[in-house]
C-alpha cells in the first residue's frame, strides 16, 4: 500500500501504523543531503537558537532503533505525513477514520481534519503545485532550498501548520509516542517533564520547523 508514490525504498508496512501520520524514519541518507546542516550553521545568530534546538530533539529517539531525533528526519516525517492525510482524504470522516479517534476528544480530532481538508479545497491547485516530491522542483533532497521553495507559498504553509495541529491535538506523551514513532524517555510511566518535552516539541515544530 503506497500512499506517496515516490517513495519506494521503504517496508511499506511499517507506515501502516495510522494512514493519515508517517512515522519517523532513522535513516535520513535516501532523503536528505548534508545541506540540511550546513544552510543552517552559516545562519547569522544561529549559535544559541542551533543549541536550544538540539537540546530539544536530543531529548527524543526513535522507537525503531532508539536512535536520538534529527531536525531533517521530523521535517521529512511531517511533510511526507501531510501528503499522505491529503491522499488519504476520501477515507478521512468514513468508519476507518472513527477506529482511529482517540477516546479523549473525537469531535476536536474530526474537526481538525475537517478544517485542513476545507482549506486544501479551496486552494487545491495552488497547494498541488508545491506539495509534491524534490525532483519536481528540481532539487536532489529534502534539503533547505526544497522546503524553502516550498513553504514560501503562505497558503501551503497555513496548510501544513493545520497538519500540524492535527498531529499534536492530544500531546500525552504515550499518544505521541504512537503517533510519530518517538519516545521522550524510556519510562513505563511517565513524568510531567514528558509532557512539557512534547509541548516543547510541538512549539519548535509550529514555529520554527517549516
Amino acid at each position: 500500500m503506497a500512499f506517496l508514490p515516490f517513495d519506494q525504498d521503504h517496508d511499506n508496512s511499517y507506515y501502516e501504523t495510522a494512514d493519515f501520520l508517517y512515522p519517523l524514519d532513522d535513516d535520513p541518507s535516501s532523503h536528505t543531503d548534508s545541506d540540511l546542516s550546513s544552510e543552517s550553521t552559516q545562519s547569522q545568530g544561529v549559535g544559541r537558537h542551533m543549541q536550544d534546538e538540539t537540546k530539544l530533539l536530543n531529548g527524543f529517539t526513535t522507537v525503531r532503533n532508539e536512535k536520538r531525533v534529527k531536525k531533517e528526519n521530523l521535517r521529512v516525517c511531517l511533510y511526507r505525513g501531510l501528503l499522505r492525510c491529503l491522499k488519504r482524504k476520501h477515507v478521512a470522516m468514513t468508519q476507518r477514520l472513527n477506529r482511529q479517534v482517540h477516546e479523549s476528544d473525537p469531535v476536536y480530532y474530526q474537526t481538525v481534519l475537517s478544517d485542513l481538508y476545507n482549506h486544501y479545497d479551496q486552494y487545491r491547485n495552488l497547494i498541488d503545485q508545491f506539495l509534491v516530491s524534490p525532483k519536481v522542483l528540481g532539487e536532489h533532497s529534502y534539503n533547505n532550498r526544497f522546503f524553502t521553495r516550498v513553504f514560501g507559498e503562505p497558503i501551503v504553509k497555513v496548510c501544513m501548520q493545520k497538519y500540524m495541529d492535527f498531529v499534536f491535538f492530544d500531546t500525552r506523551p504515550e499518544v505521541m509516542e504512537q503517533r510519530l514513532c518517538m519516545r521522550c524517555c524510556p519510562a513505563e510511566e511517565h513524568l510531567m517533564e514528558c509532557a512539557e518535552k512534547w509541548e516543547a516539541l510541538k512549539k519548535f515544530c509550529l514555529e520554527q520547523l517549516f
